[in-house]
């Protein structure tokens, strides 16, 4: 059985100790109803912090329901401010802090965005994901590496369950649109300067490993290590179903522009150390977060019930990368019924996200599940 989550804004803190961290809240949900929470909470709390806690619920004979938390995620700040190069957008996810810089779009069809003012780094990653397999590790301000583009996804996903608010990977076009220094561009070679060296940690600087982020100068709108570092996976996939990565990584030769700094790799079950990401904040009318009824669906995916999935508004348009999650599940059953690895239900989390609005697809995932299920004695 999975454990559920809720997210919501702290409405009172009824009780806390600060040497074991215990804590009972009264959180106001997105559903706009309150529950009490108990769980640990390594950090003190107060009134308008926004949570997410994970666990399960249950029947106090004095209180009722009462939601008990084995995990509990606190953003306690978020501001808007105005930097040298233009808006920031700051928040903290468990004490890390993450920047994103305001790109304002003029090009038919691309809506403006926020994007992560330097690649995520592998405290980011931590404070969201809970652990890191990076082939560089002795600084938690490298970039994180060693990841597949699907688990960049998931990452985007939590960060957004998180928050509240959704993340995703650029696009191959907002992600150029970004690196040229959007519409403050310079024209320069690469992406803030017409010297790699200045922008870039690249194959003649960088001793062949990664290094800490926004060591660099940044671009015109204040991205740090866009070129050199670690490759970025964009959301986009090509005709084959590969991931495209750009901006080049440590590893990289000298090549004559930006715009020649892009590889594409498989999107499931390739793992490198020189490719990462950087996520972008889409706009508020994207969001579509009901963690109730996610919850309710990976519930009855373990109970064989996997008609229940319900339509909703979609993240992005993703009909081109839904076939590569399938193959994703393919593997992760497979590997459950050969070798007993556990479920995925970030996986799972995913696929019903990517799925959402499309009646087709959410048709094709629920007999597809129902054949994983009977394979798997599930």
């Amino acid at each position: 059985m999975s454990k559920k989550i809720i997210s919501g804004k702290i409405d009172k803190v009824i009780y806390r100790n600060s040497s074991s961290g215990r804590t009972i809240l009264v959180v106001n949900r997105e559903d706009g109803k309150n529950c009490r929470i108990i769980g640990n909470i390594l950090r003190d709390v107060e009134t308008g912090l926004n949570i997410t806690a994970e666990g399960e619920w249950a029947k106090d004979e004095k209180y009722g329901w009462q939601f008990m938390a084995e995990t509990i995620e606190v953003l306690s700040f978020e501001t808007f401010d105005s930097g040298l190069y233009g808006e920031i957008y700051s928040f903290e996810v468990n004490r890390t802090s993450f920047d994103m810089v305001f790109v304002e779009s003029d090009i038919d069809g691309m809506d403006s965005f926020y994007i992560g003012k330097t690649p995520v780094t592998q405290d980011q990653w931590m404070s969201v994901m809970g652990d890191n397999n990076s082939e560089f590790f002795d600084d938690d301000t490298l970039p994180v590496e060693s990841v597949e583009w699907i688990e960049c996804l998931k990452f985007a996903v939590k960060l957004s369950l998180i928050t509240g608010k959704t993340f995703w990977l650029p696009t191959e076009q907002e992600w150029m649109y970004a690196a040229h220094g959007g519409k403050k561009t310079k024209g320069y070679m690469y992406s803030g300067s017409d010297n790699l060296g200045d922008v870039a940690w690249y194959e003649d600087n960088a001793e062949g490993s990664t290094h800490p982020v926004a060591m660099k100068q940044p671009n015109e709108l204040g991205l740090y290590d866009i070129n050199g570092n670690v490759w970025e996976f964009c959301y986009d996939l090509d005709s084959y179903n590969n991931s495209i990565c750009c901006g080049g990584s440590f590893d990289s030769s000298d090549y004559e522009k930006l715009d020649n700094y892009r590889d594409d790799q498989e999107a499931v079950g390739f793992v490198s150390c020189d490719i990462g990401l950087r996520v972008i904040l889409l706009s508020d009318e994207h969001i579509m977060v009901d963690n109730e009824k996610i919850n309710n669906h990976i519930d009855g995916i373990g109970n064989g019930e996997t008609n229940v999935i319900s339509k909703k508004t979609f993240f992005r348009d993703c009909d081109f990368s839904v076939d590569v999650l399938f193959d994703a599940y393919d593997r992760m059953f497979y590997n459950l019924h050969e070798f007993g690895d556990e479920f995925d239900y970030d996986l799972v989390l995913l696929l019903l996200k990517l799925t959402e609005g499309n009646e087709n697809l959410r048709e094709r995932l629920s007999m597809t599940l129902s054949d994983w299920l009977e394979v798997s004695e599930f």
